[in-house]
């Protein structure tokens, strides 16, 4: 990677430099075919979906931009130099998760449940709209008029208060694209209020020298929209159909005439089994599978799906792209992706990178597939969750809304709960974007305005050990060893009630090499503050402490490094808030970070390790264990090259592998542990860090390997994370395990090692 300082110089002039070159006029020149003919209408649930592990990938007739990257994962992965490090630098980012759905007034998914009967969109929708067999979405569409939008100041406001990067939605799986969209005709410049609000706010960030990402949730919408197509089931408007099922023609002589319905609600795919069902759940996708009586439907509805972003792409020249889902990618047949497979989502890729390097010179940006595995070229998030531990497999943002995605009200705005939301996400290695809903008319309320105001302030003091930061070796400490964490999910009363003591602890190594001990909850006058992992005894650091700061007070800190632990005396008249940081030095007391992307499989009847190799490094010690706590026993030393093979692996059984590198006169911290099982059954054990696995299905064990069914990649309600070896985990909604322990949980199957 770059060197900091060098890259944020770098990311501001080409800022800068991108703000006076682009352009908002499209160079797309492809001509997409209108919808398709679709089959007529089957019974609904008669119908079986394809088996998606049949079908092959479909590769689109799309063409992308010249260039290097040629539309397969194989060449992203190539060509792609790296995350770029002004990730790392900005880490405080701020969603804008807004459009029309905020009119409803009641959370997230409001366009969906409004055609569902009980809940309270629906109520919503009745008592501010009418029914929705006659007045549906398409009319708050018509009639959402954000007049107290304004990017300009609301980007003053978010960099106030210390956020370095704005996620901005494009489309939202409502289908309306939030910009001057060459091929969707239901969009903010035509209804509603007629802006280009995508426009808008690439003016405002470009600017204000913010870094600026457009989303795009629509992949799904083709089922996500379902309820359209449904009906009141009881009462004096039972079985008169939603506005969903209009047809272009029902236009004739109304306000949307010439608006085909179908590019807002989709077709109707209620004929496949598990459809209808999954439309009215709180949440889950159909069953995997292929539409297989809609294929040319598919096939057109995925190319519309790439050329809407590689529209946004040619006219904004965003600094990141994201797509929403929970499966590998879009389009893949299982999980979110379910209905078709196809190579759109590379296609997009490799057209927004070439075109990167076509306009600036070089490819800093990336693409956000959120719950992907490690790809050189895309970037991971986790939704509401909180890893267990350090995460540097792959480059994530931690997302979370304060309330909810979209506006609602009652909600509690706890800069408290944010701030500590962002201390438990940067000592993981991870950056945040925080999703602060705006009110339907595009304004700020008064709580949001203050907890941002507070965010701002706690930035202002602490900011150095949390911009560029990394983590250390050790994410934190809590009384009697045990982390005392935030609870994951969207941020509310739970968050922000939730107990910190002054024995929790998190750490980061700011970008000059400094390290940070964050103490979670401000301690009183004269307290005693003991930091256990910054003792003596602890061996964790390359030389004794010299030197102590308090972040925002100006005068000396008492404070004594012993053999049980660092020591301070918190003092008096500090007026601090929320947490705490101090500043620890010199900076040479951190050791080098350690050896990253670990891996472990067979390998011609040995166990191979391989990691990426240190920049460096005099050599490379791997250790070796039978259980994940240890103890390591060294195996192989001063290994020139970051691979080994251990030949004398014992078939059948579980090891653990660490590796630490030597460089100059330090050692670096031990890197996480990768499991490996040597086995004649050609499994190819990995290991992953992906929270708890929600149960869909059944599972089996024998002996310590557990063989789960329906859980595959849906884990969106991510708990507490936990490591495991895994020889499958893939689209196909199963995961064969290899665990020591396992329990059963209501929320799902907790694994542990």
């Amino acid at each position: 990677m770059k060197h900091i300082l060098f890259a944020v110089f770098i990311g501001a002039f080409f800022i800068s430099c991108a703000k006076k070159k682009e352009k908002q006029n499209s160079t797309l020149t492809y001509k997409l075919e209108p919808i398709p003919d679709v089959p007529e209408l089957l019974d609904e649930n008669s119908v079986d979906m394809a088996d998606a592990s049949l079908f092959k990938e479909v590769k689109l007739d799309l063409p992308v931009s010249e260039g290097p990257f040629d539309p397969t994962w194989e060449s992203i992965e190539t060509n792609y130099p790296g995350t770029p490090e002004w990730l790392r630098e900005a880490k405080l980012g701020l969603w804008v998760h807004f459009g029309p759905q905020s009119v409803g007034e009641s959370g997230d998914w409001y366009a969906r449940r409004l055609y569902v009967p009980g809940t309270n969109a629906y109520k919503n929708h009745l008592k501010n709209y009418g029914h929705p067999s006659t007045i549906g979405y398409k009319e708050v569409l018509r009639d959402w008029n954000p007049d107290k939008l304004n990017p300009e100041k609301l980007v003053k406001i978010y960099k106030d208060a210390g956020i370095r990067y704005l996620i901005i939605q494009g489309v939202h799986h409502d289908q309306f694209d939030m910009w001057d969209s060459k091929y969707q005709p239901w969009n903010s410049t035509n209804l509603g209020p007629k802006r280009d609000l995508v426009g808008e706010w690439q003016k405002a960030a470009r600017e204000a020298n913010i870094r600026f990402g457009i989303t795009f949730h629509h992949e799904y919408s083709w089922w996500w929209w379902q309820t359209a197509f449904q009906s009141d089931t009881t009462g004096n408007l039972a079985s008169i159909p939603y506005d969903g099922n209009l047809t272009l023609a029902d236009g004739k002589g109304l306000w949307w005439e010439g608006m085909d319905p179908r590019y807002l609600y989709g077709v109707n795919l209620r004929e496949y089994k598990g459809v209808a069902a999954a439309a009215n759940s709180p949440w889950s996708p159909p069953p995997a599978g292929i539409f297989k009586n809609h294929l040319k439907f598919s096939n057109w509805y995925a190319k519309w799906w790439a050329l809407r972003m590689m529209d946004a792409v040619d006219k904004y020249q965003p600094d990141f792209i994201y797509t929403d889902g929970t499966d590998q990618q879009p389009f893949s047949g299982f999980g979110t992706g379910t209905g078709y497979k196809s190579d759109a989502i590379q296609r997009v890729i490799a057209d927004y990178y070439n075109k990167t390097l076509a306009r600036r010179g070089e490819i800093d940006v990336f693409s956000i597939i959120k719950f992907r595995n490690k790809t050189n070229g895309t970037v991971n998030t986790q939704e509401g969750g909180i890893p267990g531990d350090i995460k540097t497999d792959q480059d994530w943002i931690a997302e979370t809304p304060v309330g909810d995605w979209f506006y609602g009200p009652g909600f509690n705005y706890s800069s408290d709960a944010v701030v500590r939301y962002l201390l438990e996400e940067v000592s993981r290695d991870g950056n945040i974007g925080i999703c602060v809903s705006l009110l339907p008319d595009g304004s700020l309320d008064k709580g949001s305005t203050k907890m941002l105001k507070e965010i701002g302030a706690w930035m202002k003091i602490n900011g150095e050990g949390i911009y560029g930061s990394h983590a250390w070796e050790k994410l934190g400490e809590g009384i009697n060893g045990q982390l005392n964490v935030l609870p994951g999910g969207k941020i509310g009363d739970r968050q922000a009630n939730h107990p910190f003591s002054t024995s929790d602890i998190r750490f980061t190594v700011g970008k000059d090499g400094s390290l940070y001990a964050w103490v979670m909850s401000v301690p009183k006058t004269r307290e005693v503050v003991k930091i256990t992992s910054l003792g003596l005894n602890e061996n964790r650091l390359t030389e004794p402490i010299s030197s102590l700061t308090l972040l925002g007070y100006e005068s000396d800190v008492n404070w004594e490094q012993k053999e049980d632990a660092l020591h301070i005396t918190f003092p008096e008249n500090t007026n601090l808030k929320t947490a705490i940081g101090f500043k620890i030095g010199p900076a040479s007391i951190v050791r080098p970070k350690a050896p990253l992307d670990v891996k472990a499989n067979n390998k011609e009847g040995s166990i191979g390790l391989s990691w990426a190799s240190y920049q460096n490094a005099d050599y490379y010690i791997v250790k070796r264990a039978e259980h994940k706590d240890g103890p390591y026993k060294t195996v192989a030393d001063h290994l020139k090259t970051p691979e080994w093979k251990d030949s004398i692996a014992e078939q059948g059984k579980l090891y653990y592998y660490t590796i630490t590198a030597k460089v100059g006169q330090h050692f670096s911290s031990l890197s996480e542990p990768v499991a490996a099982l040597l086995s004649n059954e050609n499994h190819n054990w990995n290991t992953a860090n992906i929270g708890d696995v929600r149960l869909n299905g059944n599972i089996t064990q024998s002996k310590n390997t557990v063989l789960m069914k329906g859980a595959g990649n849906d884990i969106w309600s991510t708990k507490d994370a936990f490591y495991f070896a895994y020889s499958n985990l893939s689209g196909d909604g199963s995961i064969i395990t290899k665990v020591e322990a396992w329990i059963i949980r209501l929320h799902g199957l907790k694994l542990v090692l």
